[in-house]
């Protein structure tokens, strides 16, 4: 994959991302020069996320290192990974349990479970969360 291809791929999922958080504030709100039905996001929960896991770990992960807790943590909650974005910058997550009621879809896939994984550059700690339905915070 070309550097361009790369990049373009990055922006869209980082559009994604930005559209999934955003998108409960701009249900509220009329937009017509940005219609909501020209996103690929099918469905948006209002609920709050819930934080069901969060660790920090000493100085920055190996992506191997954060694919193996990733994958112990999924496997913890019987996850089924629906898609993910693994880069150094961006390292997110989306999976699916039947367990929680809470859900949003995109591009007609059921997400439930998002686990984020980033470095604070500050405090020299990685930290990995999952949360569901998605994590609205920054990171």
């Amino acid at each position: 994959m070309n550097q361009y291809m790369l990049q373009h791929k990055n922006i869209k999922y980082y559009l994604l991302i930005l559209v999934i958080l955003w998108s409960g504030a701009l249900v509220n709100k009329t937009m017509q020069s940005f219609p909501l039905e020209e996103v690929s996001v099918d469905t948006v929960s209002k609920e709050e996320s819930t934080i069901l896991y969060t660790k920090s770990y000493e100085g920055k992960l190996t992506t191997t290192q954060r694919e193996k807790i990733a994958n112990q943590v999924l496997a913890n909650y019987n996850a089924k990974v629906v898609d993910a974005i693994k880069t150094d910058e961006l390292f997110t997550i989306y999976a699916y349990n039947n367990k929680y009621d809470s859900c949003i879809t995109i591009e007609n896939q059921t997400i439930n479970l998002n686990l984020v994984c980033y470095y604070n550059e500050i405090t020299k700690e990685t930290t990995i969360i999952l949360a569901t339905p998605i994590y609205n915070e920054d990171y």
